[in-house]
């Protein structure tokens, strides 16, 4: 029988590493844009209405800003913070889960504004809003983009990506001329259809 004491600790077996997170790679529009569909699809309705109060210094504008990153500059932030309350007012009473990320550019939806009368560049109201938005200075045209969700809103249409609405105005910090080209370009050019007959496997017209 050994006198040696027993082994207080398995020496054979290096310890295990500490578990961590995983990282989130994700870009930061996408975090926000992620977090802000979250907040309607849990019904966070007091949260999306402080998001509503921009001028207010309230916890979720804060956390919306804080998305644009560390290293942001203090405008980066304020994009994602208007961006965030632009979101809660075309969420505004609405359980609506269409398109919840959005669809297109900022151009591209301002085309869905309309009646089946009349949407986009057919429709005087939509045109107005167009040109306002693109004949903006350098500084981003925060109150007509307001005005444009809450056309939005009526005519019931899709929003924008909020994701790229985010890096678009980002970019149109330092660079605002390509950014409005592009929405001026989705909302103007003209989609067309084929007036091509359609035919059957065997070749004959339908």
């Amino acid at each position: 029988m050994s006198d040696e004491p027993p082994a207080l600790f398995n020496i054979d077996e290096p310890p295990s590493p500490p578990i961590t997170a995983p990282e989130d790679e994700r870009p930061p529009a996408k975090r926000l844009s992620d977090w802000l569909t979250n907040l309607v699809r849990g019904n966070q309705n007091g949260t999306l209405a402080d998001l509503r109060r921009p001028n207010a210094r309230t916890v979720p504008g804060m956390i919306a800003a804080s998305f644009a990153g560390p290293d942001a500059t203090r405008d980066q932030r304020d994009v994602y913070r208007q961006v965030a309350f632009l979101f809660a007012i075309y969420h505004r009473g609405s359980t609506r889960d269409k398109a919840m990320p959005g669809i297109g550019t900022m151009g591209a939806a301002c085309a869905r504004i309309g009646t089946a009368a009349g949407r986009g560049r057919n429709n005087e109201g939509a045109v107005r809003i167009m040109h306002r938005l693109l004949a903006s200075s350098r500084r981003i045209p925060w109150r007509h983009l307001q005005h444009a969700v809450e056309r939005f809103r009526s005519c019931d249409a899709a929003a924008p990506n909020w994701q790229r609405l985010a890096d678009d105005l980002t970019a149109w910090l330092s660079a605002p001329d390509p950014i409005a080209d592009q929405w001026g370009a989705d909302f103007f050019t003209p989609t067309y259809t084929s007036n091509k007959a359609k035919t059957t496997k065997s070749g004959a017209a339908k």
